[in-house]
């Protein structure tokens, strides 16, 4: 009884496994792939700013000078002013402009980081100028004129002299750019705290300008000749596109789909440069009373801004 049921199920097992044979293979398992990490923060990005800049200007020069003559004519000696240094000339201020432009970037999240690349153009101008003008008299130790048998030396001696110097000097920025790295920490999903710095590019134009009069009086000279007169000056005009260096720091959100908003603050520095200027130097009597000194200034400039912004940007 017991061999007959299990000949019973060897044969119906059997008939099963036939039927299994039969029956089409179908293509093998694979498992599904997890889908692929995505991050608004990797993505291109383009935008626009607007903001506030605030920039510092330098000028400084040396070498535009005219000083009073140490011998004048005849046998006169400079007595007053002592000493007659050269007269200083500098500007320096802080001017504020409104600034706006567009920004390119691109970025890409490494877990908790953000790293990009971006670059920025800005327009803006902030100009600070300033004129000088110096008078200053000087006094000679002459001999009086006296001729025919009284005192004196029979010369017409230089008794006085009258300084004036006018010095003006300009600096003005315009456009800036940079090219920057950026690396930020996400303190939440959508809140992105980053640092930047790279180099930055700017133009700047500059001007400065010496006028200087010198008028050298006889006294008491009867016939004497008229008074002799020095000038002296120089100017240029230069505009520059300087190389220089940037760094801030800013916050950044997304706001709606893939749209940010920012706000950054930067410094820029475009370095100090100098530009030289000739002097051209006239006297109205070369023989007996030449106008010397140096041929030429050399002006020292230098460019500087402090940044914010509040910008924009869509990514894709």
């Amino acid at each position: 009884m017991r061999l007959g049921l299990i000949s019973v199920a060897l044969l119906s097992i059997s008939a099963l496994a036939v039927e299994a044979a039969d029956l089409p293979v179908g293509p093998p398992y694979t498992p599904e792939a997890p889908a692929p990490f995505s991050s608004p923060w990797t993505s291109a990005y383009v935008g626009g700013f607007v903001g506030g800049s605030i920039a510092s200007h330098g000028l400084g020069q040396q070498g535009a000078n005219q000083f009073f003559s140490g011998i004048g004519v005849g046998d006169s000696l400079l007595s007053l002013p002592v000493t007659d240094p050269e007269t200083s000339f500098s500007l320096s201020g802080n001017k504020g402009s409104f600034t706006g432009g567009i920004l390119l970037g691109a970025g890409y999240q490494f877990q908790g980081l953000v790293l990009g690349v971006e670059g920025d153009y800005a327009w803006k101008r902030t100009q600070f100028a300033a004129t000088q003008t110096v008078g200053e008299d000087a006094t000679y130790l002459y001999t009086p004129y006296t001729c025919s048998g009284g005192v004196g030396d029979c010369i017409y001696d230089t008794a006085s002299a009258t300084r004036t110097e006018i010095f003006t000097g300009q600096v003005r920025q315009g456009w800036d750019a940079s090219l920057r790295l950026r690396l930020g920490a996400l303190v939440t999903p959508r809140i992105l705290v980053y640092g930047t710095g790279g180099a930055g590019v700017g133009a700047v134009d500059s001007s400065f300008s010496y006028l200087a009069t010198t008028v050298y009086s006889y006294e008491n000279a009867p016939g004497a000749p008229g008074p002799i007169t020095h000038t002296t000056s120089g100017s240029g005009n230069w505009s520059d596109i300087r190389l220089g260096w940037t760094a801030g720091a800013g916050v950044e959100a997304l706001v709606a789909g893939n749209w940010r908003m920012r706000a950054e603050y930067r410094f820029t520095d475009l370095g100090q440069f100098s530009k030289e200027v000739p002097l051209t130097r006239t006297s109205t009597d070369r023989i007996n009373l030449p106008n010397t000194g140096s041929l030429d200034a050399v002006v020292n400039l230098s460019a500087t801004f402090h940044t914010v912004r509040l910008g924009f940007a869509y990514g894709f």
